[in-house]
C-alpha cells in the first residue's frame, strides 16, 4: 500500500515515512461506568521499503485497520499481501479461527467498498 498518506492543508497527500504515533486519553464508558482510556494511533508506512518493521510495529497491537485506494486497482492485491504478512506475524499457530473471521471480514469490507463505488458510479450517471 504505496499510498498511506498523511493530509495536509494544500490537500496534497505525503506518504508516511516509517511510522507516526498519534497518542490520545479518552474518557469512555466501560461496565456502566467512565474509564479513562490511553489510545496510540501508529500509523505506518504502507511502502515495502519499510516492510521488514512491520512485525515489530504490529507487536503488541490490539487491532489493526488498513487503508488504501480504492481508486487504485493494484492497491486489493497489496492490501491481501499486507494481511497476510499481519497475520504471520502477530496470531499464534493456532489462530485458524481468527484468520479466519478475519479474512471474511476484509472480503465483506472490500466487497462494500466495491458496491459503494457501483453505486456512486451509477448515481453520477443517472444525474
Amino acid at each position: 500500500m504505496n499510498n498511506n498518506a498523511v493530509e495536509q492543508g494544500n490537500n496534497e497527500y505525503r506518504p508516511t515515512k516509517g511510522v507516526r504515533i498519534l497518542e490520545y486519553d479518552l474518557m469512555a464508558k466501560h461496565d456502566s461506568k467512565m474509564t479513562k482510556v490511553e489510545l496510540q494511533l501508529w500509523d505506518t508506512s504502507g511502502s515495502k521499503r519499510y516492510q521488514n518493521c512491520w512485525p515489530v510495529i504490529f507487536k503488541g497491537a490490539h487491532g489493526v485497520v488498513l487503508v488504501y485506494n480504492v481508486d487504485q486497482p493494484d492497491h486489493a492485491n497489496e492490501l491481501d499481501e499486507c494481511n497476510l504478512t499481519i497475520i504471520k506475524s502477530r496470531l499464534p499457530s493456532h489462530g485458524d479461527s481468527l484468520r479466519e473471521a478475519f479474512s471474511k471480514y476484509v472480503g465483506r469490507l472490500l466487497n462494500n467498498l466495491s458496491e459503494a463505488t457501483e453505486q456512486e458510479e451509477l448515481t453520477i450517471i443517472n444525474s
